[in-house]
């Protein structure tokens, strides 16, 4: 077996830890701005963004010096944009249970139809591309790794998340 010398641009693994450290600052703003993540949650996924480009290397890839951060970046936004929305519902049980979940006065019903009402509208607003593909997200037959598949998919989330705030 012959040694392979290391190219010279090439980074390590300890240059990945000082460089997702020295961006850790603007990742986690980053985070915030673009995803509305809190401090927590951001700190979670760069941490996940560390072990993912740790495993990226350890594959025998290549990161170049000249495009660490850069790459770094685009990472941390393919990682945050494709993970699942979490939108703080509480659990059953938080709520005191199964029967106490289920069991609605009136009002609360008439809430719950009023805001499927709300909801449905909002998402048959969607450009048809964004009704596509989280249509197919929700029926779970969209392809994933397509692109264009993902944008669309970000996008619609991000415009109901932002018409839907307000409820």
């Amino acid at each position: 077996m012959g040694f392979v010398e290391k190219d010279s641009d090439q980074v390590d693994y300890e240059e990945l830890a000082v460089a997702v450290n020295k961006l850790m600052p603007e990742l986690l703003r980053y985070g915030k701005r673009k995803f509305g993540f809190d401090f927590p949650r951001s700190q979670d996924f760069v941490q996940d963004l560390y072990i993912k480009l740790h495993r990226y290397l350890s594959k025998g890839k290549i990161i170049r010096r000249k495009t660490i951060s850069s790459f770094i970046y685009a990472s941390f936004g393919n990682l945050c944009r494709d993970h699942p929305i979490d939108f703080g519902y509480k659990s059953i049980e938080e709520f005191g249970g199964r029967e106490t979940a289920l069991s609605l006065t009136p009002f609360d019903e008439l809430i719950f139809s009023e805001l499927e009402k709300i909801i449905a509208r909002e998402v048959s607003c969607l450009p048809d591309c964004q009704l596509k593909a989280f249509s197919s997200y929700i029926q779970n037959t969209g392809k994933k790794n397509d692109p264009r598949f993902r944008k669309n998919l970000f996008r619609a989330r991000r415009t109901l998340r932002s018409k839907l705030s307000a409820l």
